[in-house]
């Protein structure tokens, strides 16, 4: 009996996690090890701690390797030593260099959520939504060097954004589905049966979110407000300012209303109704500064907002 196909596992963030766990699991390949970003200080007391996959292989026992960067001579000489097939990314954060590329001869598979060639880059998750997109994918494509996300695709698999999606859920349901798939992507393109394809359309860059862009624009209409918000939740989180002082928008609801954008018009069955470009928002779960997360009723219970006040840009 062959043995089975030996699996190393590129990832950094919790994206990666249900498809880590599916390999470990796989009675169909043998997982040698996992690769993730070192430990990095964190929290209040800066104290090193591990990224997710990083924990999670720790946890299962999987051997962890972490170089600094991807290009290292000590990090690819142990990991030829490992003689894999075949190698899976997702979510790992670092650029891999031709020589990693190469060290499997089936190359290195990487776990992208979205409809390739729309959404290359850093934050596909959270574009998507921005943008109003109705659908986006969970795509297989074999990873090159000629630039971020520019390899031949194995497998896509559509997924609907619901209206009331949040980054949140979408990268919950993407990530789920790379647990659930990579086994019978790894197996048919081993096997054959999987065939590469150039990427077709006209791409899209998904350039990671920039502070700037985490300022709500209150003079934008209500719909393209509520969107921004849930490309956003639950992290980093849509900002505004309230008695100067930073108020995160976690959740809102766009509604019939008017007034000065940006300023607060009244309740809506108990919520803070905040008035925008075209229509309102209806502010259903918001953090102030230095507070917890809470629903809109109790920030009007703690704060008071008064008719008239103003959301303003923090900055």
């Amino acid at each position: 009996m062959s043995p089975l196909p030996g699996v190393v596992f590129l990832g950094t963030a919790e994206f990666a996690l249900p498809a880590l766990r599916a390999l470990h699991a796989s009675g169909r390949f043998r997982l040698l090890a996992a690769v993730s970003r070192p430990p990095r200080p964190a929290g209040r007391g800066r104290r090193m701690r591990q990224p997710p996959v990083g924990e999670e292989a720790m946890a299962l026992g999987i051997p962890l390797l972490q170089p600094e960067k991807a290009g290292e001579a000590g990090f690819l000489r142990r990991l030829s030593a490992l003689d894999p097939q075949v190698m899976v990314c997702a979510a790992y954060g670092l650029y891999m260099p031709r020589e990693l590329l190469e060290t499997a001869p089936y190359g290195v598979v990487n776990v992208h959520p979205s409809m390739l060639p729309r959404h290359r880059g850093a934050a596909p998750i959270q574009r998507a939504i921005m943008e109003g997109d109705g659908e986006t994918a969970l795509c297989f494509m074999l990873t090159d060097s000629r630039g971020w996300d520019t390899g031949p695709v194995l497998r896509c698999y559509p997924r609907r954004i619901e209206p009331r999606e949040s980054a949140g859920t979408l990268h919950d349901a993407l990530a789920g589905m790379a647990g659930e798939r990579v086994e019978e992507v790894l197996e048919g393109y081993l096997a054959g049966r999987i065939v590469p394809e150039p990427q077709r359309g006209e791409p899209t860059y998904a350039e990671k979110v920039g502070r700037g862009e985490t300022v709500l624009d209150w003079w934008r209409p209500a719909s393209e407000v509520d969107r921004t918000v849930r490309a956003l939740s639950p992290w980093p989180g849509a900002r505004t300012g309230f008695r100067d002082r930073v108020l995160k928008v976690l959740e809102c609801l766009p509604v019939d209303g008017e007034g000065e954008p940006g300023t607060i018009i009244g309740l809506d069955e108990g919520f803070p109704l905040v008035a925008c470009g075209r229509g309102a928002v209806r502010l259903l779960r918001v953090q102030p500064q230095s507070r917890g997360r809470m629903s809109g009723d109790d920030f009007v219970r703690g704060y008071s907002p008064r008719p008239g006040e103003r959301l303003e840009h923090d900055g």
